[in-house]
C-alpha cells in the first residue's frame, strides 16, 4: 500500500479543488508544517522555517498562498463586481447564496485575487485574518 504524504495530499487537493498546477520551480513540502516556496529552498540549511505556511493544521488553504497562487486556479473562483470585492477586502462576509455542498471558493476581483472564502450555501464565510484585510477607499 503506497502512503501519500500530507504535501502530495494537499497538492492534490489543489489541483483536484481549484485546477490549480504550481509552476515547476515552486514545491509544497513539509517543514513544521505544509510549507509552499521555491523548490532552491529544499537545498539550503536554515535556522528557521523554510518557505511560508500553503495549510493550516486543518488542511485548509492559508490566505497567502491562495493570494499568491489563486491566479492559477481554473475552477471554485467566484468573479465578483468592485463593491462587492471591497466589502470583502474589508474582512466582510457576502450574503451570495451557492448551490452545491459547503466548499472553499477563491474570491476574485478583475485581476485581483482578494483571499478565501467558504461556501455555506447562503453565505460566503471571509477566511481572511484581521490582520490582512484592508479598507479601500478608491477604487481597487
Amino acid at each position: 500500500m503506497i502512503t501519500m504524504r500530507k504535501e502530495q495530499n494537499f497538492e492534490r487537493f489543489l489541483a483536484n479543488h481549484f485546477g490549480i498546477e504550481l509552476p515547476p520551480d515552486v514545491a509544497i513540502f513539509f517543514d513544521k508544517g505544509i510549507r509552499i516556496g521555491s523548490k532552491s529552498l529544499l537545498k539550503m540549511k536554515s535556522i528557521g522555517v523554510k518557505g511560508y505556511a500553503a495549510s493550516d493544521g486543518g488542511f485548509n488553504p492559508t490566505t497567502a498562498m491562495i493570494q499568491n497562487f489563486g491566479h492559477l486556479a481554473t475552477k471554485n473562483v467566484l468573479k465578483v463586481d468592485e463593491e462587492t470585492g471591497k466589502k470583502f477586502a474589508e474582512g466582510k462576509n457576502l450574503e451570495i447564496p451557492i448551490k452545491g455542498k459547503a466548499k472553499f471558493l477563491i474570491i476574485k476581483y478583475g485581476e485581483h485575487i482578494l483571499g478565501l472564502g467558504f461556501s455555506n450555501g447562503t453565505h460566503i464565510l471571509n477566511q481572511t485574518p484581521d490582520k490582512r484585510t484592508r479598507i479601500i477607499v478608491n477604487s481597487i
